[in-house]
């Protein structure tokens, strides 16, 4: 039996390369995301006030409890992007590289 400590390094072929320039970064992404939130949740919104998001005297109709969680998801997003707004340091982190979007 060898005592010897070889050691056996496997690279993963579908690493991406380490000097491949960024597309995006993390901060943009997350814009991003925060953004489409914004959009939908003021869509969804719009159609539960369209649809009627009041009190009657039945009880709650159609589009109350849809038009509140709407509200929520857009204060939610709206938070998310005043903190990155506001944050002192800037994210600088890659989010997608160029080869990442090429595979």
């Amino acid at each position: 039996m060898s005592t010897t400590e070889d050691e056996i390094i496997v690279e993963d072929p579908t690493a991406p390369v380490a000097d491949s320039p960024p597309v995006c970064s993390t901060r943009t992404a997350e814009i991003a995301a925060y953004v489409f939130l914004l959009a939908l949740a003021g869509l969804m919104g719009f159609d539960n006030w369209r649809t009627g998001m009041g009190w009657e005297s039945d009880g709650p109709q159609a589009g109350y409890f849809p038009f509140y969680l709407s509200v929520i998801l857009a204060g939610a997003s709206f938070f998310g992007l005043v903190t990155i707004f506001m944050a002192k340091t800037r994210d600088t982190e890659t989010f997608v590289t160029r080869t990442s979007c090429a595979a």
